[in-house]
């Protein structure tokens, strides 16, 4: 993988193939007569978007849009498009809904993996413009903002927040929608009168949230925050949603996010609960990857897009499975790493094979202390049913479970892996 950042010119590309899109659509649409209304209304709206020249509209269109729309999106690239569901017909009954699990299952890790990715970017992000005056010099010159118009420099941190908010209602199995890519004049807020987003919506609490980052209060252990400016706290936010007339008919509620101890914490607040005798209206844990498993495996090769299967060979009567990983845990020390991910706290289990455990070994990549593999060998015929054909090639379905420190949680990484 390239280490200049070349590949980062694909976000450059890609607004500069927006712009012309836009401009063969909008030059052959109106270039006509009769179309004169509609061509001054095409500039007046344009008139209207140059004008709220501010961060929000950056961050907006290079972050937050494309990361959302990727996470809707984002698959395995074998089997082919539709592969899946060609897949589940061709079942009945127990086996159906074991191979459906499976597949959902993989598609929530995924994403977990990726919002996980890009908050651990934004943290980076953030951490460097609050503490590098240069680099906010040179973001300010690069977009021709005034000082005014670089509010919303704390939004970088804010969409941090919100992704790992994400990664725990995906965790979890909840239904959202992000709000923060819909300015839309039903969208609540106790900012002001006037329309503003909030960040994500919760189907099953018909709720619409505000993701905040905060910490573990030591005597509650709820998630809670104190900001620098007088009244941003959670009481105080609590209070001024209260006000239904401000709530443009749809209920609000305060999402807090913590972190500790290899955990992410997120609890709802809402307005007609007592948060200190109640508690929130949704209290959730989510345990953090210590590795990646999908991520690092993106590529596309012709028809075939999306994230690569892992590897594996059948000889004999012997399924041999290698696994790629990435350790994305900060400076970790030999014996941090050793202990962190050991072979001894990793067992692959088949799913459509209850029963069978198989231990592996690790191999780190010489020169590269990020990047490990993962090998298990199994008897084939112990886990025939865990091996769809598909295609002319050989589909396993496993779980690796991971062992997390001496609790013993177990943290499951679902496994694709495809045999030619």
């Amino acid at each position: 993988m390239n280490s200049d950042f070349s590949n980062i010119g694909i976000w450059r590309n890609r607004f500069y193939k927006t712009g012309d899109l836009l401009g063969i659509l909008y030059k052959k649409t109106f270039d006509k007569k009769g179309t004169r209304v509609k061509r001054d209304l095409l500039l007046y709206a344009s008139q209207a978007e140059e004008i709220e020249e501010y961060l929000w509209v950056y961050l907006d269109y290079g972050i937050r849009t494309p990361v959302y729309r990727t996470l809707q999106y984002l698959r395995t690239a074998y089997p082919p498009k539709d592969g899946w569901s060609r897949i589940v017909s061709t079942r009945r009954g127990e086996d159906q809904e074991v191979i459906m699990s499976f597949i959902n299952d993989l598609t929530a890790h995924i994403r977990k993996e990726y919002a996980l990715a890009w908050s651990k970017i934004l943290n980076r992000i953030n951490d460097k413009l609050r503490k590098d005056d240069q680099l906010l010099k040179r973001v300010k010159s690069a977009l021709g903002l005034d000082e005014d118009q670089m509010i919303g420099i704390e939004d970088v941190k804010g969409l941090e927040s919100e992704l790992k908010a994400v990664y725990v209602l995906v965790d979890h199995g909840k239904s959202f929608l992000p709000f923060s890519i819909m300015q839309a004049p039903i969208t609540p807020s106790f900012i002001g009168s006037w329309p503003a987003s909030g960040d994500l919506y919760l189907f099953e609490e018909n709720l619409v949230v505000d993701v905040k980052s905060g910490w573990l209060d030591k005597e509650t252990k709820l998630p809670i925050y104190k900001y620098e400016k007088p009244h941003e706290d959670l009481p105080g936010d609590l209070e001024n949603i209260r006000d239904m007339g401000r709530l443009h008919g749809i209920r609000k509620g305060i999402g807090v996010l913590a972190e500790d101890k290899g955990y992410f914490y997120l609890a709802i607040y809402v307005p007609w609960r007592n948060w200190r005798t109640q508690g929130p209206l949704l209290q959730l844990k989510s345990a953090k990857l210590p590795f990646i498993i999908y991520m690092n495996n993106i590529e596309y090769t012709g028809a075939q897009r999306g994230v690569k299967p892992h590897k594996a060979v059948i000889e004999g009567t012997k399924l041999r499975l290698t696994i790629s990983a990435y350790d994305i845990r900060e400076r970790v020390s030999s014996e941090e790493k050793e202990k962190g991910i050991s072979s001894e706290d990793m067992t692959l289990e088949f799913p459509r094979d209850p029963g069978v455990q198989v231990k592996g070994t690790i191999s780190w990549n010489k020169g590269d202390d990020k990047r490990f593999t993962m090998e298990f060998e199994v008897d084939a015929g112990k886990v025939e049913k865990s091996i769809i054909g598909y295609g002319g090639e050989q589909i396993v379905l496993a779980r690796l479970v991971v062992k997390r420190g001496e609790t013993g949680e177990r943290l499951v990484y679902p496994v694709l892996a495809v045999a030619e």
